[in-house]
């Protein structure tokens, strides 16, 4: 359908002659209803209506070339992000029978100061692209005063940033913007766009030219908001479940720098919209950009818009005290590392028990025989502690990436003591060594088959393609063929192997 199509739809049905109007009002207010008129009623909820013709009079003034538009009666402005081309460009190398083990994005801009990696990847069949972009300088993590720094930064682009990301939205495109990440390393903004690539630019230029111009006083009532929310936020999260702060509780054990929401409160109540100012002056003076662009952009389009969209700020490279030094400790074989906390919510009747089992150094094998053994634990593990013994609804078995170091981490809450929930988890991993050593053979290859398949399936959108890439950047592993590498390692795992490493794990008493 084009403009003529459309024009001609407009002419033939929409105007007057062919309008039906609802007027819905007491009946007192309703004017010149006829003494005769005869009520009809609507059959399933009984509701009277009155059919009127429209008066001759009122036809033909609203045919009437005269006539004004009611001031308060107008059209919408025009989108800005109205895609104005479904074009795929030509040029692309990847395509939907590509092997997915084979494609990578290129390097195409190496600086001090950026880094850009890029994929013109039309394989999806759609004129879309995804875009991601990290803002890095290690400023955010010095204390809990720039954390919060950042926090109120975040914050405030989410409130100024609200009708462009609905205006964005409405044309089909999506832009948020984040300082974490469970996935990959994050110390300071990671922005994300995605949708139709013929006004991504356009939006891009515009959120990072609000970030370069942001003027914390001109958006001081916005401020306080954003401050009484978050505030909130944190006095709230004494209230999450128990297992969340058990969760915490590990994270603080083993992470640094790390700030607790206790001290992030304490700062929060006091931060003010100056300080904000000169942190974020600081934060955008030194960076590292690192970005990720997939999807219906060539390469040159891809770098024009990230250099014209990061041109405002006019950065550094970082010096040394503001290059990321996020660190994990190495808990020593044999140790045991136990911490026993009061839950901060008075009301809470359940307790949890969180068991982290450090395994060592990310490397693809090691993260093959984790994620197999996690998913046979898990099943295992809910069956026993979840259905026959029913100590609570939470329990689980997963695996953890952080900061380039693999764990094994067992979560459990009830309503029994942490001692008994200890004795129970402890009581499990004994069991499941046998378990694992009598499981037949036939499981075991289901399993391992089930894994694989999951490793194997591809992306199904630009989006997820670019969101992988952008893990292993951030990462700087740059492990970008990584889930198949690992389904390679699982085809050639025995039960042997997968045995010998569980026996491998710190025991249970040095968790």
């Amino acid at each position: 359908m084009d403009q003529a199509d459309v024009d001609a739809l407009l002419d033939e049905h929409f105007h007057p002659a062919n309008m039906r109007a609802h007027l819905v009002a007491p009946e007192a207010e309703q004017p010149d209803i006829p003494p005769d008129a005869k009520w009809e009623e609507e059959f399933w909820y009984k509701t009277r209506y009155l059919p009127l013709p429209v008066d001759p009079q009122h036809a033909s003034l609203w045919t009437s070339p005269d006539l004004k538009c009611h001031e308060k009666l107008f059209l919408p402005t025009p989108n800005p992000y109205t895609p104005d081309s479904s074009e795929l460009k030509p040029g692309s190398k990847v395509t939907s029978e590509s092997d997915e083990a084979d494609i990578a994005p290129t390097l195409i801009v190496d600086t001090p100061t950026l880094k850009l990696w890029h994929l013109h990847d039309t394989s999806f069949k759609q004129p879309k692209a995804s875009a991601h972009i990290q803002l890095t300088n290690f400023c955010v993590e010095r204390s809990a005063r720039s954390a919060i720094c950042l926090r109120m930064v975040l914050e405030l682009l989410h409130e100024v940033t609200n009708e462009e990301a609905y205006e964005a939205e409405e044309a089909g495109l999506i832009f948020d913007v984040t300082n974490t990440s469970h996935a990959s390393v994050c110390s300071g903004l990671r922005l994300t766009f995605k949708g139709y690539d013929s006004k991504l630019p356009f939006l891009v230029g515009r959120i990072m030219g609000v970030i370069a111009g942001l003027d914390v006083a001109k958006h001081q009532s916005a401020f306080e908001l954003v401050k009484e929310a978050t505030v909130l936020d944190y006095r709230n999260r004494k209230f999450q479940q128990n297992y969340a702060h058990g969760i915490i509780a590990v994270n603080e054990a083993v992470e640094h720098p790390f700030w607790s929401n206790e001290e992030r409160l304490a700062e929060c109540e006091t931060i003010t919209a100056a300080e904000v100012q000169a942190f974020l002056r600081e934060f955008l003076s030194e960076m590292l950009v690192e970005s990720v662009i997939v999807g219906n952009l060539t390469a040159e389009e891809a770098e024009g818009m990230v250099r014209r969209a990061t041109e405002p700020f006019g950065w550094a490279p970082l010096s040394e005290k503001n290059v990321p030094a996020l660190e994990l400790s190495r808990i020593p074989e044999g140790v045991t590392v136990l911490r026993e906390q009061l839950t901060p919510d008075p009301g809470a009747v359940d307790s949890s028990v969180v068991t982290y089992l450090q395994v060592g150094p990310r490397e693809v094998r090691t993260e093959a025989l984790l994620e197999l053994l996690c998913q046979v634990m898990d099943k295992e593990m809910y069956a026993q502690l979840r259905t026959v013994e029913q100590l609570g609804y939470v329990v689980s078995c997963s695996q953890q990436f952080r900061f380039g170091v693999c764990a094994l981490r067992l979560l459990v809450q009830s309503v029994h003591p942490p001692s008994f929930l200890e004795v129970r988890v402890e009581t499990f991993l004994q069991a499941f060594a046998k378990h694992l050593a009598d499981m037949p053979q036939e499981d075991f290859a289901e399993h391992v088959d089930s894994l694989i398949t999951k490793k194997k399936e591809k992306d199904r959108s630009a989006e997820r393609r670019c969101d992988r890439f952008m893990n292993e950047v951030c990462a700087h592993t740059f492990a970008f063929s990584r889930k198949h590498q690992v389904a390679g390692v699982l085809a050639g795992v025995t039960k042997q192997d997968l045995g010998d490493f569980f026996h491998r794990l710190p025991s249970p008493s040095s968790a």
